[in-house]
């Protein structure tokens, strides 16, 4: 079975922060080991932006409500 992946994006974000906002990720996820996937940067509309892929997360949604009330 496939573990379910979470892709998060932030856009406009200083790029030397993405340790820390790998560490929180890892963090709001219900699920040990929290593997973080995949990180990606790039520029969006000539902002600096930043792409997380991380798992497994059992709770999609659960997961997506803990990530934006802890911004």
């Amino acid at each position: 079975m496939i573990p379910r992946c979470v892709d998060v994006i932030l856009v406009d974000v200083d790029l030397k922060s993405s340790d820390v906002i790998a560490h929180r990720l890892r963090s709001l996820a219900e699920t040990q080991p929290v593997i973080i996937f995949e990180r990606k940067t790039a520029e969006v509309s000539g902002k600096k932006a930043v792409a997380f892929r991380i798992g497994p997360v059992i709770d999609v949604e659960a997961f997506a409500r803990k990530t934006m009330s802890a911004t």
